[in-house]
């Protein structure tokens, strides 16, 4: 990797080469922005993990459980079938995110911006409470689908309603995001409950140890746009992959800095 001082910009943040190499440090705090910083590399540019331009997806380039964490805390936001969370709740980013109209200040990076009622499926990472995972928000089925790396390490009922506590808020919130969208006025998809599936232990990656989590969720999104189908990926991996997505992110991100220039 580069070892010169130059910084590059991600949205708010002016970050130098020291900054990327904490995505090699499972104990740095900003890893958080490292991975926005790769979802972006995603959501700008699928064709670096191979896929072709009529696939019907998005990636998010930024962890939306962070933009929808106002509207998810707390027990008392539950939904009902006669409940409905105004559109004046909802952050403007949320709605211009499911349009496809870009989202100003917030990410200044992102392009390739399209409507949600245009794809069958977004791909992003959730957090909750202290874990991270991967989730693929599915339009056409009304499903939240969950592939936690952690899967094969812990009993999936504790899992369910310990530490998804979030995604659950989520699937709650979703028909009247898509809604106040104003975008899915000829789509049945407002109109429906939707459900969260757990994705069967055996199509995600084993996890054993617990600050990891970011790494396995970027490498597991990658895999989930390439259709390429259950890998074989564990700890023994996961140095290795860290080099790879610092390398790859700071050199981006700095190519960009000299394109602005």
């Amino acid at each position: 990797m580069d070892s010169d001082d130059q910084t590059v910009k991600i949205g708010f943040y002016d970050v130098g080469p020291s900054f990327f190499r904490t995505c090699e440090n499972p104990e740095a705090d900003s890893e958080e922005d490292a991975v926005n910083a790769y979802l972006q590399i995603l959501h700008n540019h699928p064709e670096f993990v191979g896929v072709r331009n009529e696939e019907r997806f998005t990636v998010l380039g930024i962890m939306i459980s962070s933009l929808c964490k106002n509207l998810t805390e707390g027990e008392n936001n539950k939904r009902t079938s006669t409940s409905c969370l105004s559109k004046e709740k909802i952050p403007d980013t949320l709605l211009e995110i499911v349009r496809g109209v870009g989202v100003g200040e917030t990410n200044p990076g992102w392009n390739k911006m399209v409507p949600w009622s245009d794809i069958d499926r977004v791909y992003t990472i959730w957090h909750d409470i202290d874990h991270w995972y991967p989730i693929a928000i599915d339009l056409v089925t009304c499903e939240i689908w969950i592939f936690d790396s952690l899967f094969r390490n812990a009993a999936l009922p504790d899992l369910r309603y310990r530490r998804y506590k979030g995604t659950r808020k989520l699937r709650r919130l979703l028909p009247d995001l898509l809604k106040h969208s104003g975008i899915f006025e000829t789509r049945a998809t407002i109109d429906r409950e939707w459900d969260l599936r757990f994705a069967h232990p055996d199509h995600c990656f084993n996890q054993t140890d617990n600050h990891s989590c970011g790494i396995f969720s970027l490498k597991m999104i990658e895999v989930l746009m390439s259709r390429q189908g259950p890998a074989n990926i564990d700890e023994g991996h996961i140095l290795e992959i860290r080099k790879f997505i610092a390398e790859r992110t700071y050199t981006y991100f700095k190519h960009r800095l000299y394109e602005s220039k």
